[in-house]
């Protein structure tokens, strides 16, 4: 579908402000990971009689769209019908019209009725895979286990399950998706079943990983929900302190751990380096960060943080199994086909100048408002 040009102007400004569980290829992948017949659902019929009921609803002028700039809200009010209020709040600001917008296929600030039905299509795979609910993801830290190392693993870049699945015996995992909890939820759970877990006398991990997607060029991080942390920012590094003292706090307290930060060039990019050596000297503890391409071998990856020097690889997997996993663990791109309904595959370039997040060249993208 071709996009207006008045589109070009208006994606230009509106691809900053995509949340995570929007992109483009994340939609599609979290979709095609679905049971089959949950998916047949979802593109069957029934579920089409269902996105027509709404989209006639809000359609009041009977104009064959949905517009942002109706006076009666028509986006803004058929969203609110699909989304749950906590959902939306997690995503820190970003108005439900944004949320339906993302499958405005050519960027005319209208939804035709196909595109509000992939919105809900999109809604519906969040709700069945869990997602507006809330996570608690550290529980398995706070269980009678036997792990020795910790690994703490994004949905967002592990859809198909291989990666978690490669994870060898011994290593405790802690699955989380980044539209689910917030960075301020994520630092006080971490936080709280550390504490839970010295109460019961369990002993602390000999590392811990963090495996998310890398920063982009210019230092942008994505961790969670939808706000750029960047990280040569002191007020953006302040932010993600927490999250990063509270796994080194599950790390022997005398010093002596390692914390891996598992991410495509986080140790390269502007202010990476600087947030892993104030990491050492608060923790007292070996912060391994990666200044290349971290992931699967065949698509230019390795497993080797450069910064410590060590392979985290058989630390945390069984190699074997590890060689399923086809990603890589950089920043998904925003110009993403979205005309595009097949599963796009999970192999990624690993060139932080190819994958900024908002394509554009001003380091104020609006993520920060």
């Amino acid at each position: 579908m071709a996009v207006s040009p008045r589109g070009f102007q208006a994606k230009t400004v509106f691809q900053a402000k995509i949340p995570t569980c929007l992109e483009p290829d994340h939609v599609q992948n979290l979709e095609h990971s679905l049971d089959p017949k949950l998916y047949q659902k979802l593109v069957g019929p029934d579920f089409a009689s269902f996105c027509s009921s709404i989209f006639d609803k809000h359609d009041s002028d009977k104009s064959g769209y949905l517009e942002a700039t109706h006076e009666k809200g028509q986006i803004a009010a058929a969203v609110l019908e699909v989304l749950p209020d906590v959902f939306l709040d997690r995503l820190e600001g970003v108005r439900a019209e944004t949320c339906a917008l993302s499958f405005d296929e050519d960027w005319d600030g209208r939804l035709g009725r196909e595109e509000f039905a992939s919105f809900v299509r999109w809604a519906a795979t969040m709700k069945m895979r869990g997602f507006f609910n809330p996570q608690s993801p550290f529980e398995v830290i706070t269980r009678q286990s036997t792990g020795t190392r910790l690994l703490v693993v994004s949905e967002f870049m592990d859809e198909d399950g291989t990666l978690h699945e490669a994870v060898k015996n011994g290593v405790d995992l802690a699955l989380y998706h980044p539209s689910a909890i917030t960075l301020a939820e994520f630092s006080q759970q971490v936080t709280a079943a550390g504490v839970s877990r010295k109460r019961k006398g369990l002993p602390p991990y000999q590392s811990v990983g963090l495996a998310n997607h890398g920063p982009d060029a210019k230092g942008r991080w994505y961790p969670f929900a939808v706000k750029a942390l960047h990280l040569a920012r002191q007020e953006d590094a302040d932010l993600i302190m927490p999250v990063l003292l509270g796994l080194a706090a599950l790390l022997p307290e005398n010093g002596g751990g390692r914390l891996d930060l598992m991410a495509c060039n986080l140790a390269s990019v502007p202010g990476g380096m600087d947030l892993v050596r104030r990491l050492e000297k608060e923790t007292g503890h070996t912060i391994c960060a990666s200044s290349d391409c971290t992931g699967n071998a065949q698509h230019g990856g390795n497993w080797t943080m450069e910064v410590g020097n060590v392979n985290v690889a058989p630390d945390y997997f069984d190699e074997e199994r590890l060689s399923h996993f086809e990603r890589l663990m950089v920043i998904q791109t925003r110009s993403s086909s979205r005309s595009s309904r097949k599963p796009t595959g999970t192999r990624k370039r690993c060139d932080t100048h190819a994958t900024e997040a908002s394509g554009s060249d001003d380091d104020d993208d609006g993520d920060d408002e």
